[in-house]
């Protein structure tokens, strides 16, 4: 009895050390992963107020976590081969001030992304993804394109890398303050026009907390518009 315990207890070893080798990669969200937007949730309404007196207010319509990976698929065989995987989660915000309400979705990305000098195809065992933020949400950047973009690519704002040492600022309001902010300009004083959807921006400089989101942007015009919940 003994021995077959033995036996069955090395087969159940070489069996996990087995699946472990041919694994492929995971990039789960780490701390800092896991700090960022950490205070966004569903069906929050995020509450604005503009120099000139007016408002916009916007509502966390939905936040969808997944995993997403990495393949090469054979259209002829159906076979796909995985090199890796990675947490993504989506922000989707809604505008519903009265003054002009939206059924469009405006969205954001914080997703898991490899090291820029490794090859997806050849990763090593003990690789460490970062945390990156994509998308402008409700945001009508005005940067500028890289001129090698293509035709339609829209502005997008660089987000600071928070694995490295970021100048946060403070941003309070009657309600709260903010600890953790960055201020992102565009360094654009004239509005930018998509040459193929014809959609004009204007905004050129946002504060972002870490944790909340947008808390201030201000447009070409001066208009400052402050968050004010």
């Amino acid at each position: 009895m003994k021995i077959v315990s033995a036996l069955f207890f090395i087969l159940t070893i070489f069996s996990c050390k087995k699946e472990n080798v041919n694994k492929e990669p995971y990039l789960s969200l780490d701390a800092i992963g896991l700090s960022i937007l950490s205070e966004i949730k569903v069906n929050d309404t995020l509450k604005f107020r503009g120099t000139n007196n007016a408002h916009q207010q916007f509502k966390v319509f939905k936040i969808e976590k997944s995993v997403q990976t990495v393949q090469d698929c054979n259209w002829n065989t159906n076979a796909c081969k995985t090199y890796y995987s990675f947490d993504q989660v989506r922000y989707f915000f809604i505008k519903i001030d009265s003054i002009a309400p939206s059924p469009f979705l405006y969205t954001m990305t914080l997703t898991m992304q490899l090291p820029s000098n490794i090859d997806e195809k050849n990763i090593p065992n003990d690789v460490k993804g970062k945390a990156c933020i994509f998308g402008n949400a409700f945001i009508n950047y005005n940067a500028i394109p890289p001129s090698n973009s293509p035709s339609y690519t829209s502005p997008y704002i660089n987000y600071p890398d928070f694995y490295s040492t970021v100048s946060f600022t403070t941003f309070a309001n009657s309600v709260k303050t903010y600890n953790e902010v960055v201020v992102i300009q565009s360094g654009n004083n004239l509005p930018y026009t998509n040459p193929v959807y014809g959609n004009v921006s204007t905004i050129n400089e946002v504060w972002f907390d870490k944790k909340y989101g947008f808390v201030l942007f201000k447009d070409i015009n001066g208009i400052v518009w402050n968050k004010i919940n």
